[in-house]
């Protein structure tokens, strides 16, 4: 089980999934990430250039606006609340990245419009198609409640198939 923890992801193991015991953790000790909350974090596994025979984990993060939290930490690209991912392995204990992060610029962001937050992705689809969807919040917790209706904030945006790619040495 992985668990968002103020601005890091906490992993847990179950045997039984009655009782479970703390694993690892992630985020707190990565230079320049963001520091704001973070939200709804999921880790899978995907193809990398649509090769079943390639693959790699991401771990996904929402992160929430960090409300003047230390200005050197990274901010999503258009402000306020986004979402940043990380690729890596995970053995169901720990996940490890591949990559290295030397400054926040280097965090990868997975939109750079400021309406896609929380998005959570489809199982079940035949291991043959190999392709991830997603459904993300077509919002920002920058103005949320500045949305002229009550009873919801923001929509659902339409499902969307995403991929994992080799270009130039790195993953995107």
């Amino acid at each position: 089980m992985v668990l968002a923890v103020r601005d890091r992801v906490d992993f847990y193991t179950s045997s039984d999934l009655k009782e479970w015991s703390f694993a690892s953790d992630f985020g707190s000790d990565i230079p320049g990430i963001h520091r704001g909350i973070f939200e709804c974090p999921e880790v899978f596994k995907i193809q990398v250039d649509e090769d079943p025979n390639i693959t790699k984990w991401v771990l996904m993060l929402s992160v929430g606006d960090r409300n003047g939290v230390n200005p050197n930490d990274s901010e999503p690209p258009a402000g306020g609340s986004g979402m940043m991912y990380f690729i890596g392995n995970f053995d169901g204990k720990v996940f490890t990245r591949d990559e290295t992060l030397e400054s926040f610029d280097t965090i990868k962001w997975i939109d750079y419009g400021s309406d896609f937050y929380a998005a959570v992705t489809w199982d079940g689809i035949p291991k043959e198609d190999g392709r991830k969807i997603w459904v993300g919040w077509m919002n920002n917790w920058r103005y949320a409640s500045t949305l002229p209706s009550k009873e919801w904030r923001g929509h659902m945006s339409i499902p969307e198939s995403f991929s994992l790619r080799h270009i130039r040495k790195e993953f995107a």
